[in-house]
């Protein structure tokens, strides 16, 4: 669908009227107020055949997509205060594309990837005053229903793909059980057995029909739904700027990690931030994937997901998370998200018969995310030459390598015949050609103070500190031990 060019100066008009009011005279703020009010509903008026086109142009099978009160109300609200669907469209480039896919994997309708807008508004750590959690709000209580783990370590309500398949498993019972879509979404909000009683004694097949027989936030839930799509759909006819988060939150990848992983290991591995790590995967409650069986979901900016691979490859039979050389304990470089270094604005022209489809599938995005880049909606006709953005990344992230400069000189090992006398020690200096730190391995249980002594002109409070020790505790054979340079 084309947009009619003519409908996109009422919204400059809101603030024009906003703009008058600021200059008259004598007035009290309540009164400028009540003014612009209805200055804004006398122009939302004008435009509201415009609005019930565009409703009846969305999928009507799922849901009779309504201009009823509610809903004039609730689209009228978001156009006075746009900032939220600002938010929501910047959000819903990463999500939409993993709600759309796992939808289309269990067949049900695309349309329901709207639920977590007015849910969550797309918050992935979303609490409500409840208790439910998520893009798609489970409480504690029925999450292990549909299968959330919820223990000291994980929180699945807060795992992306988990919390969409559990929401999947609830919606499908719902509409097996109610027979409608449009009461299967208000029964996520008021529950199956209160949406099938108000059926019962209504005698409706859909929401329409028996929502005077439902509860007061049941009866606005459907309509809210209703205004959320008509935004997402067709923000740019209200002129409407989505907001846009670093593209390392937008362009993201899900891997399946099946062993132990902490963020920190996460961070030297890829150079992000633990909060950021923390931020994308709200679920684990101790920076830490505890590799339950069946492995856990990670997700990460695309860019960063070939050193992962790396890593992984490297280093996947190892039962402990090693130490890496070249990233030393606690000290991680400041992550600051990059858009100009790290991706790069590509365009490709329409050729004759392309839809936003077609385009999407042959450059490997989704429809939602072209249409949110190009201010388009996803019903609009696209022309042979149109040009349409996308992003990508340009400079991955590979695992960082770091030559060490090598020696041939090993760390001695008292070897005697018979015990050494203490009152005759024999000591071992460190060569004077030696600039880098090095290590070696306990073939043996000693104390600091015994390793100490074999080096007496190593400093005492570098040693401590270089292998992070605070007492002079007897330390195990195999323990790998590192000597401050010179």
């Amino acid at each position: 669908m084309d947009t009619d060019p003519s409908f996109l100066s009422w919204h400059r008009l809101i603030g024009l009227a906003s703009f008058i009011c600021l200059f008259i005279p004598r007035l009290s703020a309540t009164s400028v107020d009540a003014q612009v009010e209805a200055q804004v509903d006398k122009i939302i008026a004008y435009a509201e055949e415009e609005v019930k086109e565009r409703l009846q142009l969305l999928d009507q099978s799922l849901l009779e997509h309504r201009l009823d009160a509610t809903v004039r109300r609730l689209i009228s609200n978001h156009l006075r205060y746009p900032a939220q669907t600002s938010r929501n469209l910047g959000r819903a480039i990463a999500y939409f594309p993993i709600f759309e896919a796992e939808l289309a994997a269990a067949g049900l309708p695309e349309t329901l990837k709207y639920l977590p807008v007015i849910e969550s508004a797309l918050l992935p750590n979303a609490v409500s005053r409840v208790g439910a959690e998520g893009l798609w709000q489970f409480m504690p209580e029925t999450a292990p229903e549909f299968g959330l783990t919820i223990d000291e370590y994980l929180d699945e309500r807060l795992d992306t793909y988990r919390a969409t398949q559990g929401a999947i498993r609830y919606l499908q019972s719902a509409y097996e059980y109610l027979g409608d879509w449009s009461l299967a979404i208000a029964a996520y909000n008021a529950g199956k057995g209160r949406v099938r009683r108000a059926q019962r004694r209504s005698g409706g097949k859909h929401f329409w029909s028996v929502r005077r027989y439902l509860p007061r936030e049941t009866r606005n839930y459907v309509p809210a739904f209703i205004a959320a799509i008509y935004l997402t759909e067709f923000y740019a006819a209200h002129e409407i700027t989505p907001f846009f988060p670093a593209l390392d939150q937008q362009l993201v990848e899900r891997m399946v990690i099946e062993t132990p992983l902490s963020f920190y290991r996460i961070a030297q591995v890829t150079g992000l931030s633990i909060e950021f790590i923390q931020n994308l995967n709200p679920g684990y409650k101790k920076g830490y994937l505890p590799a339950y069986p069946g492995g856990h979901n990670l997700i990460l900016p695309q860019r960063v997901i070939p050193a992962m691979n790396t890593y992984l490859a490297t280093y996947d039979q190892v039962e402990d998370e090693p130490i890496l050389p070249w990233a030393p304990i606690f000290k991680l470089n400041d992550y600051q998200p990059d858009d100009h270094l790290n991706y790069q604005t590509f365009t490709t022209l329409v050729a004759e018969g392309d839809s936003l489809a077609s385009v999407a599938k042959r450059l490997n995005f989704s429809s939602s995310q072209l249409a949110i880049w190009n201010n388009i909606s996803p019903l609009d006709s696209l022309t042979e030459g149109q040009v349409i953005k996308f992003f990508q990344p340009v400079l991955f992230h590979d695992l960082p390598m770091r030559e060490i400069a090598s020696n041939n000189w090993r760390a001695p090992h008292l070897q005697a015949d018979k015990i050494v006398s203490t009152l005759s020690p024999v000591f071992h200096a460190l060569p004077s050609a030696i600039n880098v730190k090095f290590c070696f391995q306990l073939n043996r249980r000693e104390k600091p103070s015994e390793i100490l002594s074999r080096f007496p002109k190593v400093d005492n409070e570098q040693f401590y500190q270089q292998n992070d020790l605070s007492k002079d505790r007897a330390l195990p054979a195999g323990r790998l031990i590192y000597l401050p340079s010179r």
